[in-house]
């Protein structure tokens, strides 16, 4: 079944013919320079040695199978990797790239590229062994250089220093330098490793360290693809608790940062509630030795609750350093629990806390592949939220999943993220379809917008107002009340057909809100339905409407160019505020005669100060409806 899965992947990527294009060579010579950027290029028949699972994922290395200098390279994937694992045999196809001086085979960063499992299990490879001296920071690039991509270690070093984000540096044991050449030794760090991976302490000996090696943020590292590719002398560190969540309202799953040991990881007198609720056992994982799984009496569901963690012993038989005490919301939580605001800032009161959601996802996997819509089976208003996670597994409208993370104002968009935990309860589930509304219900500026934040909803019978803007976006609805239209569902791909001005449509997609607007996102040519074609014998792109195209040049110095036109002599304002919401200047105030218009914006405001480099709104407001642009100013 999983080998199916990975070959469904495989077609879904590449359109008939694709490889037609493509250069076939091996991961030797496009390190070696055969190769120019953004040449299509595809290698067979390499070995997976890295699959990194975290939310910013960046993909998974692959390798030629006889090893040595050159023969590793990154396959920059995003979340298009439900299947792969460390020891597949993997097809690949992309275009070279170098993303900040590391090189990479990008598969999803244009149409046709992709990848595909040839046999599942295939084999691990041995890594390369090397010394810390080869990897440090002072030899030679090239030395370097020849190692990045490959699955590579070292053995017997010592611990030297600790950096922020997991990083911490070694070098030979036999090697005694002074504190003042640590830039010399070679790094490591847990880009990789899921939850994470913890710090040694300086002065700890390894017997080995295992990894593919990488150039990140200025500096050559050892990614490691789990806590047992670091194998101590003395025991390793102390455990230390990474995150701990319920996954049901009567179980807790806490996931530490080393093996446990078992006996103390399964005695429930270790862990205790600050609700009280009773914790009935607790269960070591089999097939993970990090995670422990709690039952317990019913919590309190989203209610504030913590739990407190002691004692537990590592499997080298380290014991914990101090208890822990980390913080969630009890239980299941309910959607509308976490977007009904208290106050008047339309905030979740939530912001910042660790909660476990179920819902039903209505959007299939094609959003920037992984980030996914779920609200209530009943939908409506307050029922629905964004989850920015990037899954393992392919998933589908209708699939019921239990998430667990942490509540998010992104630029007022409330969303789940640093997702810890995903499971799928059910698949095909039917919920009751979009939730109907107008639009004066979801438009910009309405009492009522803020509640159907996320939500999956369908407006019947919406005229279309304007064209499509440079950055794919477009408006519609009735009489004053204008909804904008985005393409967040289509990344590389159209995923609908745009339907044209003056047409009257049906439309439906949860709602978004993205540069403080709120918007509808299709997810499909079928959220789309024409009820009223265009105007007979007006092409769409002749009509003239009111319309408000996006400045250009956007970003911008100096000065910009708005263009925009009116059906008919009415009234126009055109005004620029900033990120705050704050006037900075009107730049058209009066009666426009019917036709198209430009205006202009040299970046300064009502008092011919220059304004600072950011982020700007360019509101056009009219008798018949408003309209909002971003414009991003440079230096």
């Amino acid at each position: 079944m999983k080998y199916f899965a990975a070959f469904i992947v495989f077609i879904m990527l590449i359109p008939a013919g694709a490889l037609a294009e493509y250069t076939e060579t091996t991961v030797y010579a496009i390190q070696q320079g055969t190769f120019q950027l953004g040449d299509s290029v595809t290698v067979d028949s390499v070995v997976v040695t890295n699959v990194d699972r975290k939310a910013t994922t960046y993909g998974f290395h692959v390798q030629e199978e006889a090893g040595g200098p050159w023969s590793g390279i990154l396959v920059y994937a995003g979340g298009s990797m439900p299947d792969v694992e460390v020891g597949d045999l993997v097809n690949v196809w992309g275009t070279y790239e170098e993303y900040y001086d590391h090189s990479e085979i990008d598969v999803i960063g244009h149409d046709g590229g992709g990848f595909e499992i040839v046999e599942k299990g295939y084999g691990e490879l041995e890594c390369q062994l090397l010394t810390a001296w080869d990897l440090g920071t002072v030899a030679a690039d090239t030395l370097c250089e020849q190692w990045e991509g490959v699955y590579i270690c070292v053995d017997t070093v010592i611990v030297r220093a600790l950096y922020p984000y997991q990083e911490w540096a070694f070098s030979e044991a036999h090697e005694h330098m002074p504190p003042d050449t640590i830039s010399e030794f070679a790094r490591c760090d847990d880009k990789c490793v899921v939850p994470t991976l913890p710090q040694p302490p300086v002065g700890d000996t390894l017997v080995i360290i295992r990894g593919t090696f990488a150039w990140e943020y200025d500096n050559y590292k050892i990614w490691p693809r789990s806590a047992a590719d670091v194998v101590y002398m003395h025991g390793g560190p102390a455990p230390s608790v990474a995150a701990a969540y319920p996954t049901s309202n009567t179980s807790i799953q806490v996931v530490f940062d080393t093996p446990l040991d078992e006996s103390s990881a399964e005695y429930t007198g270790n862990y205790s509630l600050q609700s009280t609720v009773a914790i009935l056992t607790a269960t070591l994982d089999l097939s993970d030795s990090l995670v422990v799984n709690l039952t317990t009496d019913p919590q309190p569901a989203g209610q504030r609750d913590s739990l407190a963690v002691c004692d537990i012993i590592s499997g080298g038989g380290q014991v914990m350093d101090e208890c822990q005490q980390l913080g969630f919301r009890a239980g299941i939580t309910s959607i509308s629990a976490i977007q009904t605001p208290t106050d008047t800032t339309d905030a979740s009161p939530m912001d910042g806390e660790r909660v476990t959601v179920t819902g039903i996802i209505v959007n299939a996997d094609s959003v920037y592949n992984g980030p996914f819509f779920i609200q209530t089976k009943a939908g409506g208003a307050w029922n629905g939220v964004y989850v920015y996670a990037l899954p393992q597994d392919p998933y589908d409208v209708g699939d019921s999943v239990v998430v667990s993370g942490y509540v998010q104002e992104y630029y007022n968009w409330t969303e789940i993220s640093g997702v810890d935990y995903i499971e799928w309860a059910a698949t095909g589930v039917s919920f009751t379809g979009p939730t109907v509304v107008t639009p004066s219900q979801i438009k910009t500026g309405s009492a009522t917008a803020e509640s159907y934040e996320s939500v999956f909803i369908q407006m019947d019978s919406v005229e279309v107002f304007t064209g499509v803007d440079g950055v794919g976006e477009w408006d519609c609805g009735t009489g004053t009340d204008s909804v904008a239209v985005g393409d967040f569902m289509c990344e590389y791909n159209p995923c609908y057909t745009y339907p044209g001005c003056n047409s009257w449509i049906r439309i439906k997609g949860p709602i978004r809100f993205h540069y403080a607007e709120f918007k509808i996102e299709p997810r499909e040519e079928s959220d789309i339905t024409v009820l009223v074609p265009c105007t007979a014998g007006i092409r769409s792109d002749e009509k003239l409407s009111l319309r408000l195209a996006q400045n250009a040049p956007n970003p911008f110095t100096g000065e910009t160019v708005i263009k925009f036109s009116v059906p008919r002599q009415m009234g126009v304002k055109m005004s620029v505020y900033d990120i705050s919401g704050r006037l900075v200047k009107t730049i058209a105030d009066g009666k426009m005669d019917a036709g198209e218009h430009t205006v202009t914006w040299d970046g300064r405001d009502t008092f011919s100060r220059s304004v600072s480099p950011g982020i700007y709104f360019l509101r056009m407001s009219t008798a018949d409806r408003s309209f909002q642009k971003k414009m991003v100013l440079l230096q």
